[in-house]
């Protein structure tokens, strides 16, 4: 009763619309999470081609199967030439002499069949759990940049004419029921002028929801997606670790515990050496944590050699604190640092004055 009290009281103006019903249902023959929605329209001026841009259909209900061929819009000008594009409803006829809509009182304009999360009527069957919100309003400046925007065609100068006075009605569905109503400053969680809005993954935050904006949007975009943003600008759906390389010789350590240097470099004390959790190889850093020479680039040789090719010929033989060499075997075989003196690994100079 009283969206026919709000038209005659509008009555003047030459178009007006508003989102008469949003059915859901098995008796409509709809499956969970679809709906039918009816935006209806009275005018007074016949009704060439049309533009708006819906709330509502930009984040929570999608669009599915194009425009119903039983509405008046797709009856008048042709299915083939009426369109929605996301949150964005365009139209009109070919011939402006033929192809637009007499004035009337009351019609079906659009009809459209749009998709939902189902969870979001998960009140229906659940008595604790609370409803959800949807508003339905024109979006200014909108997708055209010009708000809503209607057309007559002058038979005359044979030119199409905007249409100065358009309203639209601001309706609100309780999301899974069929009630649609005159909105009344309800947020999308029902707070009457709350301040809960419908983020860019559907979900009804913000306000007193207790529910961060955005908290299922991951770095890539994807809502409820598994990219993940790492301390160095980069976002993918894996971070590898990577281990620091103090002294830049493309070995990892497996040693380090100044923390603050640490987490300076973006990284984190793990078993007791720094770690970078990343999507690539972060400067200094490395892929492996093969450094056992810290200071060394490489590693010292089994003769002591640092990037040396040394090695022992009986590996189990320790460091000789007599002769302060390594036993590098007989004639220093395996050994090619050799000293003057004969020594694997030994720092005796030839003096040569």
């Amino acid at each position: 009763m009283g969206i026919f009290f709000q038209l005659s009281v509008l009555s003047a103006q030459d178009i007006t619309l508003w989102v008469e019903d949003v059915q859901t249902g098995s008796q409509y023959g709809l499956e969970d999470g679809t709906a039918r929605v009816y935006i209806s329209m009275t005018n007074t001026v016949p009704v060439f081609s049309y533009s708006f841009t819906l709330s509502g259909f930009d984040n929570v209900l999608a669009n599915v199967g194009g425009m119903e061929p039983n509405c008046t819009a797709s009856q008048m000008f042709g299915e083939e030439n009426v369109h929605v594009l996301g949150n964005y409803f365009y139209g009109g006829g070919e011939d402006g002499n033929v192809n637009f809509i007499q004035p009337q009182s009351e019609t079906q304009f659009l009809i459209l069949k749009a998709e939902y999360n189902p969870i979001l009527s998960n009140a229906l069957d659940n008595p604790v759990a609370d409803p959800y919100y949807l508003d339905f309003d024109e979006m200014i400046p909108g997708m055209n940049g010009n708000g809503t925007s209607f057309y007559t065609f002058n038979s005359e100068t044979q030119e199409a004419e905007l249409i100065q006075d358009v309203l639209w009605i601001e309706r609100t569905w309780k999301i899974g029921f069929n009630e649609t109503y005159n909105s009344y400053n309800q947020d999308c969680s029902g707070a009457i002028h709350g301040l809960a809005s419908w983020d860019d993954c559907s979900v009804c935050a913000g306000g007193a929801t207790g529910s961060e904006p955005n908290y299922d949007l991951d770095c890539a975009g994807e809502c409820f997606g598994n990219s993940q943003e790492d301390n160095f600008g980069g976002c993918c759906s894996q971070l590898i670790n990577y281990w620091i390389d103090t002294d830049g010789d493309g070995l990892g350590e497996t040693s380090y515990t100044d923390e603050q240097s640490c987490e300076i470099m973006g990284g984190s004390i793990i078993n007791q050496t720094c770690i970078a959790s990343a999507c690539e190889l972060p400067s200094g850093f490395s892929d492996n944590n093969e450094d056992q020479s810290v200071g060394c680039v490489g590693n010292y040789d089994d003769c002591g050699v640092c990037g040396g090719n040394n090695w022992l010929e009986n590996p189990g033989q320790p460091y000789n604190q007599v002769t302060n060499d390594w036993n590098c075997g007989t004639n220093n075989t395996g050994c090619d640092n050799v000293d003057c003196t004969g020594v694997c690994g030994g720092d005796t100079l030839l003096d040569d004055w």
